[in-house]
């Protein structure tokens, strides 16, 4: 319950980047500076007028920080965080709070979180059949693709119209046909992947 009041004292532009921490598996390091371009991809930055947007991110995690929502990873010479963590009891309550306001839909475990009847952002950890994100009304309306450990298979691309974010960074088994259709996402503003051959 202390949990809970924590969350909603925050003001509303740090509740939603909280909510997008629920996307990361359980114990992920989480770099500071790929959370900061996900969330001017997805517009969940605020413009200040005379404020960079990596500067408004900068002190977005820095209030996430002190209020102790996430924990600080490596301090650089500047002083800032490299990456931050959110502890597993908050990531749990990240996790209900973002399926009851569906926010993110996790595929983890062979299941998908509750919330999946219309899909904004998905997140694959682990190897998850394919007829688990087939089972949903599509994924037309989805903002946010991030995948996670040994999948064998990502949705296909020309699924997504509107996708924003496009994070393959941990994606063990990624092969270069699961991105030959990156040229058809007109929206993307953010693309993060490795060990890709081409």
């Amino acid at each position: 319950s202390i949990l809970f009041l924590s969350y909603y004292d925050l003001p509303c532009y740090l509740k939603t980047c909280l909510l997008d921490l629920s996307i990361f598996p359980e114990d992920h390091q989480i770099d500071r500076l790929r959370l900061i371009r996900r969330w001017m991809a997805e517009g969940l930055i605020i413009e200040q007028y005379g404020r960079s947007m990596e500067d408004i991110g900068e002190s977005y995690i820095s209030e996430l920080i002190n209020k102790n929502m996430i924990q600080p990873v490596g301090i650089d010479y500047s002083g800032r965080p490299r990456a931050c963590r959110v502890h597993d009891i908050m990531l749990s309550l990240i996790v209900s709070l973002s399926a009851k306001e569906n926010f993110a839909t996790i595929l983890d475990n062979q299941k998908l979180t509750p919330s999946a009847h219309k899909i904004r952002r998905l997140s694959i950890h682990g190897n998850c059949e394919e007829k688990l994100w087939q089972s949903t009304d599509g994924l037309r309306h989805t903002r946010s693709l991030s995948v996670f450990g040994d999948a064998k298979k990502i949705p296909p691309l020309l699924d997504f119209q509107v996708l924003r974010v496009l994070d393959l960074e941990n994606f063990i088994n990624l092969v270069d046909g699961d991105i030959g259709d990156i040229g058809c996402l007109i929206h993307l503003g953010y693309l993060s992947f490795s060990n890709i051959s081409k």
